[in-house]
C-alpha cells in the first residue's frame, strides 16, 4: 500500500480501533500497542480492493491481536471482564463525567458479545450492516443482539444503582 494511504487510514480510523480496543484490555499502553500491532496486520493481509471494508478488517485483527495476548499470557480461559475493572484509572482520563463512567462499568460486567456489539454500535459507530458483516449473521439478528445487550445493559446499570443506594 501506499505511504499516503497508509497514513489516511491510520488518521480515519486510529481513534475508533483505540477506543475499541481500550474497552476490550482496559489498559492504556497495551491498547496503543495492539492497535499499532493491528494497524500493521491488517494492512498485510487487507487486499487492494478491499479497502473500503478497511475498518471492519482493522477492528477484526486488532481484537485477533488481543486474543493472542491473552493465549500467551494463559490468561485467555480465565479472562472475565472483572479482570480488568481495576484499570478504571486509565478511563478516568478518557471518561470524565461519573454518568460515563458508571455507563464504562456497567458495559465491563456484560459478557463478552454484548460488550463487543454495543462498543461497535457506539464507541467504533458501525451501523448495523456492518455489524451483521463482522458477525457473519444477517442485520436482523444483529439487531436483535443489539436489543438484548441494550438491555443488558440497562439491568446492570439498575443493579449498579441498588447496590450504591445499599453502600
Amino acid at each position: 500500500m501506499q505511504e499516503q494511504l497508509l497514513a489516511t487510514l491510520y488518521e480515519k480510523y486510529q481513534h475508533t480501533a483505540y477506543v475499541y480496543v481500550l474497552g476490550l484490555c482496559g489498559k492504556k499502553e497495551l491498547a496503543e500497542d495492539i492497535v499499532s500491532e493491528g494497524f500493521l496486520r491488517a494492512l498485510e493481509s487487507l487486499p487492494d480492493e478491499k479497502e473500503m471494508y478497511f475498518l471492519w478488517w482493522l477492528l477484526r485483527v486488532c481484537k485477533n491481536v488481543w486474543l493472542d495476548f491473552c493465549r500467551k499470557q494463559k490468561k485467555i480461559a480465565d479472562f472475565a471482564p472483572e479482570d480488568y475493572a481495576s484499570q478504571a484509572d486509565v478511563w478516568e482520563s478518557v471518561l470524565q463525567r461519573d454518568t460515563q463512567k458508571k455507563l464504562y462499568d456497567a458495559l465491563r460486567a456484560l459478557p463478552p458479545k454484548a460488550q463487543q456489539i454495543l462498543l461497535w454500535y457506539y464507541y467504533a459507530q458501525l451501523p448495523i450492516q456492518e455489524i451483521a458483516v463482522l458477525q457473519g449473521i444477517s442485520a436482523g439478528a444483529a439487531k436483535t443482539a443489539l436489543f438484548r445487550a441494550r438491555r443488558q445493559l440497562k439491568q446492570q446499570l439498575a443493579q449498579q444503582e441498588v447496590e450504591q443506594h445499599d453502600l
